[in-house]
């Protein structure tokens, strides 16, 4: 059964549990056809059948708390995605041997920027169409930001001096 049908009829988070059970293999097959289709975009994070339904998981939790009204300003997310970047800001994020505090992690995993940077890789395997919303989001976002003078972007926002740049697909 093509993975579409179950996205039209399941909602986002019932669909997500259906993914988590997912075999392995089924889902390096679908991640396979998701990154296929990023054209020359670059992905910047990289996931597997492991990672794939933790990511899904992030997306559906941020969606959740912009949909229905909740506070996103300087809230630890309870979304926990697996992430492997080549970044230097997540260098760190290795459990085997933390290399900053846990504390200085955790507001890295469970960040609004995090969240963004799942969301964005979704979106950077999506159709020039898709990819152009997301840029003009960007561009919103850092208008925002730059007329707010109180946002400290760092913190449990996570975003770290760079964030325009990983942020965006097609790079300014």
């Amino acid at each position: 059964m093509p993975i579409w049908v179950l996205f039209d009829v399941l909602p986002f988070g019932k669909f997500n549990m259906r993914t988590a059970r997912f075999q392995k293999e089924v889902l390096h097959d679908w991640i396979k056809v998701i990154e296929k289709s990023r054209g020359n975009h670059n992905l910047v994070l990289q996931t597997g059948p492991k990672t794939l339904p933790s990511s899904l998981q992030t997306v559906q939790l941020l969606r959740n708390a912009a949909a229905h009204n909740a506070r996103i300003y300087g809230k630890k997310f309870i979304f926990n995605p697996s992430l492997k970047i080549t970044n230097s800001y997540w260098k760190t994020y290795d459990r085997k041997g933390f290399e900053v505090s846990p504390k200085t992690v955790s507001q890295q995993i469970h960040s609004l920027f995090t969240g963004l940077m799942v969301v964005r890789y979704f979106y950077a395997c999506m159709d020039d169409n898709a990819v152009t919303n997301w840029e003009k989001f960007l561009v919103h976002l850092i208008k925002r930001v730059e007329k707010t003078s109180f946002l400290n972007l760092k913190g449990y926002l996570g975003f770290p001096d760079n964030w325009k740049e990983l942020l965006s697909i097609r790079q300014f």
